[in-house]
């Protein structure tokens, strides 16, 4: 009788999963359901940009988070806002300045921009640009003919994190960071092979 009752309990639990999965239902949502259900920066669509795309990034607070300046050393200023634009596939998803220990009056600092692509393989160009408030630059790097993908197989392209590292002077930091200033990331993402293509 045990087997026959564990079969009867069975099928009417196949039975009420049937139900349950029957009055289940998919569909896109709209942006106000999007923006009313959802948390952090991909709640919302994503926003096309022609390349060459710059991001502009405020290392001033928010309600989030606190500005790179109020971050003790070893602490991280993230910034996900960027996450929200894409360019021909490419997305800077995030930005992360690390802030390290001040050594002989001078303050380091690694900019690390999070690169991914929704093709296979992608090569980019990136800029990436510390400027003050007023546009003086205190640090640059370019990176050319980047790789990046989705990782989806032995020669396929991956998720990148090249990394703009320097140490600025410590007067420097306290003019240029402090409370009320506005100093900003200027990111410059350009996608490779349109030209080349057009030859």
């Amino acid at each position: 009788m045990n087997w026959k009752r564990g079969l009867a309990w069975g099928i009417a639990g196949w039975a009420v999963t049937a139900v349950a999965l029957a009055q289940s239902e998919a569909r896109q949502a709209t942006p106000e359901e999007a923006a009313a259900l959802g948390k952090g920066p991909m709640a919302t669509a994503l926003s096309e940009i022609a390349s060459p795309m710059l991001l502009e990034v405020s290392l001033a607070g928010t309600d989030q988070r606190r500005a790179l300046w109020q971050l003790e050393d070893g602490l991280s200023f993230v910034a996900r806002e960027t996450g929200r634009f894409v360019c021909d596939k490419a997305r800077v998803t995030h930005v992360i300045v690390m802030r390290g220990k001040e050594k002989k009056g001078r303050v380091p600092l690694t900019i690390a921009s999070y690169l991914t692509s929704g093709w296979y393989r992608q090569d980019v160009d990136l800029t990436v640009v510390l400027e003050t408030g007023d546009g003086r630059v205190l640090g640059k790097r370019t990176w050319d003919d980047l790789t990046i993908g989705n990782n989806g197989g032995p020669y396929a392209g991956r998720p990148r994190s090249p990394e703009l590292e320097l140490a600025l002077a410590d007067e420097v930091w306290r003019a240029e960071f402090a409370d009320g200033k506005q100093p900003k990331l200027r990111i410059l993402l350009e996608i490779q092979g349109d030209e080349e293509d057009d030859d």
